[in-house]
């Protein structure tokens, strides 16, 4: 069973990537990067594996999110459950992050995580702060 504390890490990281435009077209777009980890598949991927097939209101009838902390990203968890990519583009970056749609979700995002953030402790917005960090291109394996 996970802790509170690892889950929390995990979905605050993926939750940040997520939420920041500059963060993809930085990571996304490096062509010196082979490491999956800094791809859009990846970053929808760590987002749903944290969720475990629940829904995000599971997770706060359990105690891993305050009601505040639902409220403040519901709207966006919302839509990005909803949002596809234009047809067959998930690995053409460019494509995603030209696409209006997503756009909208990353800027709905990015209204979002303020509104959470200080709802956070400091541990947690460092979390937050650390995660919107390019480390730079990594080689695969």
């Amino acid at each position: 069973m996970i802790t509170r504390e690892t889950w929390r890490k995990n979905w605050l990281e993926s939750f940040a990537q997520l939420t920041s435009i500059e963060l993809q077209r930085v990571s996304w777009l490096d062509s010196q990067n082979e490491s999956p980890q800094w791809t859009f598949i990846e970053f929808m991927l760590s987002y749903e594996d944290c969720l475990y097939q629940e829904e995000l209101a599971h997770y706060m009838k359990v105690g891993f999110i305050s009601k505040d902390e639902f409220d403040a990203i519901e709207a966006w968890h919302d839509s990005l459950l909803e949002y596809e990519s234009p047809i067959g583009t998930d690995r053409d970056h460019g494509i995603v992050l030209q696409d209006p749609k997503w756009l909208a979700l990353v800027e709905k995002g990015s209204a979002a995580r303020g509104r959470l953030t200080v709802l956070l402790n400091d541990d947690e917005r460092i979390i937050i702060k650390n995660s919107l960090i390019y480390t730079g291109p990594s080689k695969w394996p």
